[in-house]
């Protein structure tokens, strides 16, 4: 039962992701629904369990996030070029961590092959390149 849970938790991370980042109204549609179904049941098992989930514990979300979103690498729910090519595109709003700090930004151009884009910055308006790990996109 834990493991149907956790699969249940990465999908409806990655169905809310999903429906964020695709552009075609009926894809969003999709997967904004198939996040909804994932959620009804994530809530009905943890209910009926007495178990804290991802949408009535702010810890049990953190910890979650924090897993599928961990600062430095490519999100885990990322799992194929399409997935990837659509979180990393042109014109996303994007945050930026460099060491302690976070910058705010939008992507010019994804160089997919060396996992890295050319960001506008809007603090200063400066273009710098980072790598897609030191990349967040604004869901």
């Amino acid at each position: 039962m834990v493991d149907y849970l956790e699969c249940l938790i990465r999908e409806h991370f990655q169905s809310d992701m999903r429906a964020h980042i695709y552009r075609k109204r009926c894809d969003k549609t999709y997967w904004r629904k198939t996040a909804g179904h994932k959620e009804d049941k994530i809530i009905d098992i943890t209910t009926r369990n007495k178990m804290p989930n991802i949408f009535d514990s702010q810890d049990t979300f953190d910890k979650y996030y924090d897993k599928y979103y961990a600062i430095g690498e490519i999100p885990d729910i990322i799992d194929n070029d399409k997935d990837l090519h659509k979180y990393y595109n042109e014109g996303a709003d994007v945050t930026v961590h460099v060491e302690d700090e976070v910058l705010v930004g939008k992507i010019i151009i994804a160089d997919y092959p060396e996992q890295t884009a050319l960001v506008n910055l809007f603090d200063d308006n400066s273009q710098r390149t980072y790598t897609f790990q030191q990349i967040r996109r604004i869901l």
